[in-house]
């Protein structure tokens, strides 16, 4: 952002030193003007300007931290020599730059290609024209490093190969059950036998199945069957819990289809066949927990608090009720982890995630978004509500030490508090609401830390 008092000046071919002030992008008003500033430069991808030749306008610094120029060849800015550098890090460097003159021409917006580096990252290239009244041709270029997700989306085509290799040799059971006498017919037995149940002589009815369906999928199950056995649905086909008969609930895909259909359409016979999933269900939710949760922590990770924050943020404005978000920061950290090792760091911050849990409802998402920062978002709580948490919240800490060995570690917190309500006119954004807290927050440690300070009137709008 601008310092103040700097000249409004409109994009160069010459990006700006770190220490100045960045130029300021044309057209928009003062205010618009300074949000696109800020989320150019603060932006979490590296983001390039260039203009129809392909010469570069201005970047950020996050695409300088990506392709890491050395300082000399930027001050010479010859576009032939930074595509050579960038090239000489992809393990394909001739194909990206034989990609430059198509990527050029392209002049709808999306993703364009990927690139593997020959350290083993994976960036995403996407690309959009930015024509400007007064800079026809001009074009912004996002890369955006997709490592952490390609890493895991193999994971995932792994764990698929391995699961479909063990269901190769699953137990997979046949059954046919007879809807007018209510009973299966078929192959069940052995199935409730593994269950730890015992099976009556006349064998089990559809009841006694049933009733050993978990309570929360019962619904949806019943759905799908009736669907089914009406006519409405070609198949039926439902993944639910079954109690096993030590207290243990395991996981069934359960297919069906209708053999035999009474003059009005209902349907009299269904055969269809049942596999044990656990296993694959308990992998997802592993796989669920490690892309959703910070593993040190267990809490909400930057990426998905921001994502659910973003969704109870609509439901906010949309429902018109309050919303208070709190950035917390541990005070003084880095001599923490000096003293103490980055174990002693761990278990503090793992113990303050254990008390923040104590003043914090379900309803409430609350996740690590740096390194010894947190968010805690309030839904349905007033500026004042928010407040009172937030001192409860740093009193608790204070009054909570953490046992590094026999000794006891004392630490404190600064919260910065931001409130949006439907009785103002600001945006309901969870990034403006990050942003009057983030701001909050400086303030807090500036002053002393330890504080709870509130952002200022009017910086959430």
């Amino acid at each position: 952002m601008p310092k103040p008092g700097a000249a409004h000046a409109s994009m160069t071919s010459t990006p700006p030193p770190h220490d100045d002030p960045p130029p300021r992008l044309a057209g928009g008003g003062a205010a618009l003007s300074d949000i696109v500033q800020a989320t150019f430069w603060s932006a979490p991808d590296g983001l390039v300007v260039i203009d129809a030749q392909g010469d570069l306008v201005i970047c950020n610094d996050r695409f300088l931290a990506l392709w890491a120029f050395p300082p000399d060849m930027l001050a010479r800015r010859d576009t032939r020599e930074l595509r050579l550098h960038t090239a000489t890090r992809i393990r394909n460097g001739e194909a990206f730059l034989r990609s430059i003159p198509e990527m050029l021409a392209r002049r709808h917006p999306g993703e364009f290609d990927e690139v593997v580096l020959k350290d083993g990252r994976v960036f995403q290239r996407l690309v959009s024209p930015l024509d400007l009244p007064d800079r026809p041709g001009l074009m912004i270029v996002r890369w955006r490093d997709v490592t952490d997700e390609r890493r895991a989306q193999e994971q995932v085509g792994v764990l698929s190969a391995q699961m479909t290799l063990a269901m190769a040799h699953a137990e997979i059971v046949f059954w046919e059950a007879d809807l007018v006498e209510g009973r299966f017919v078929s192959d069940t037995g052995p199935w409730m036998s593994s269950l730890g149940y015992e099976v009556p002589a006349s064998g089990p009815t559809l009841r006694d199945w049933e009733m050993l369906v978990h309570p929360d999928d019962r619904a949806s199950r019943a759905t799908a069957w009736q669907a089914h056995v009406s006519g409405l649905a070609p198949t039926f086909e439902a993944e639910f819990r079954i109690r096993h008969r030590d207290g243990r609930w395991l996981w069934v895909l359960t297919r069906g289809v209708a053999t035999a259909r009474d003059a009005q359409g209902q349907a009299t016979r269904v055969v269809g066949l049942r596999v044990d999933i656990t296993r694959r269900r308990q992998a997802e939710l592993q796989l669920e927990a490690q892309a959703f949760t910070d593993g040190l922590t267990g809490s909400l990770n930057r990426r998905r608090f921001l994502e659910l924050a973003s969704v109870e943020m609509s439901r906010a404005r949309r429902h018109g009720h309050d919303a208070t978000l709190l950035m917390i920061d541990l005070d003084h950290f880095k001599a923490l982890n000096d003293t103490h090792g980055h174990a002693g760091g761990d278990l503090v911050l793992r113990a303050f995630v254990t008390t923040a849990a104590q003043v914090t409802r379900a309803s409430d998402l609350f996740g690590r978004v740096g390194g010894e920062e947190f968010a805690l978002l309030l839904p349905q709580t007033s500026q004042a509500g928010g407040l009172q948490l937030a001192h409860r919240l740093q009193a608790l800490v204070r009054a909570s030490p953490v046992m590094l060995g026999q000794q006891p570690v004392h630490y404190s917190a600064s919260i910065g508090v931001a409130a949006w309500s439907p009785a103002g006119a600001g945006e309901a954004t969870i990034e403006l609401l990050m942003l009057a807290a983030d701001n909050a927050l400086y303030k807090a440690k500036h002053l002393g830390r330890s504080r709870v300070e509130l952002a200022a009137a009017g910086t959430t709008r």
